[in-house]
């Protein structure tokens, strides 16, 4: 089953966002678009079940990393 949590580009919905995801039991996480480091509190679980995570463009700031 796919679902798809989306926090409308709003950087204070991203957490929750994460953690609805993580409550919906996935097989793996694919995370477009954020910062990383900013999401680390919300990509923890996932990474504590062992569950794939996937990222592109996620940096700090846009441009070149």
């Amino acid at each position: 089953m796919r679902a798809r949590f989306n926090s409308e580009g709003q950087p204070d919905l991203r957490l929750k966002t994460l953690a609805n995801a993580f409550a919906s039991r996935p097989d793996g996480l694919l995370v477009v678009g954020g910062d990383a480091q900013a999401l680390l509190p919300g990509l923890q679980p996932f990474a504590g079940r062992k569950l794939p995570i996937v990222g592109g463009h996620v940096v700090p700031r846009t441009g070149p990393a």
